[in-house]
């Protein structure tokens, strides 16, 4: 088994030891189980390189939008206070307009880029509900997000004509063949805060994720053979979910 392959491991057997005596502490309390659907804006944010003039990405975010969804159990502890268990998947998109290169005389032909992002997470919750009314809650909630990205592929489009274009680059971020150096690590955590509320077996819940980890793969890229700088990122996301439940016990 790979480094990667070794800490996804642990961090799911981490993941089971927690929500067991959860659980188990959950049984004498109401229990829902729901589906959820909602947009999400993962945002990739680019560190320093330490002492490099060549480095490109120097304080760059990219940011993709697009749809989260995915299943939640929700359970109370005592008087309110509880928590919430998910498995979602996350689709992000973003790409630019077909534009002529600089310099270039006639229209054609034209440019774009695009970028595709899949990624699965495993949210992991405390929260507290107010009842603020009959079957009405007020909800703050705030945990860890463990996350699997499966890619993020960034693919290049040329056109000599308005109606056909050719896909003319193509690489993954996580994979180091494509990447190099800037490859980016497939296994994140982040740290969420948020706010909901519940009416009757309905809700809506929205928050910020913060990125624990470095969401590159290693430390440092290496500028020629001789010298190599340090670099870093994270992960953020911004999300917002409406869902329904449709089982309670």
């Amino acid at each position: 088994m790979t480094r990667i392959q070794h800490l996804t491991t642990a961090v799911l057997m981490t993941a089971l030891m927690l929500i067991h005596p959860l659980y188990t502490a959950a049984q004498e309390q109401p229990q829902w189980v729901g589906f959820q659907i909602g947009y999400a804006s993962p945002t990739l944010y680019e560190g320093l390189a330490q002492g490099s003039e060549n480095y490109t990405l120097r304080g760059k975010s990219s940011r993709l939008d697009g749809l989260k969804v995915g299943f939640l159990y929700d359970a109370t502890l005592i008087q309110g206070f509880g928590f919430t268990f998910g498995l979602n998947y996350t689709f992000g998109r973003t790409q630019n307009n077909w534009a002529t290169p600089e310099g270039q005389i006639a229209l054609y032909p034209q440019q774009r880029t695009e970028a595709l992002y899949h990624q699965i997470e495993m949210p992991i919750e405390w929260q507290y509900k107010w009842e603020v009314a009959g079957n009405t809650w007020v909800i703050v909630y705030s945990g860890p997000t463990i996350q699997y990205h499966i890619a993020w592929n960034d693919n290049a489009y040329r056109r000599t004509m308005p109606d056909e274009s050719l896909l003319t680059g193509h690489k993954n971020l996580f994979s180091k063949d494509d990447a190099g150096d800037f490859a980016l690590s497939p296994l994140g955590v982040t740290w969420g805060l948020g706010l909901g509320f519940q009416y009757d077996k309905f809700f809506i819940r929205g928050g910020y994720d913060f990125g624990l980890i470095n969401a590159y793969q290693g430390w440092y890229y290496h500028e020629d053979a001789d010298t190599d700088h340090k670099i870093r990122s994270r992960f953020d996301q911004w999300q917002i979910k409406v869902g329904v439940y449709f089982l309670r016990f």
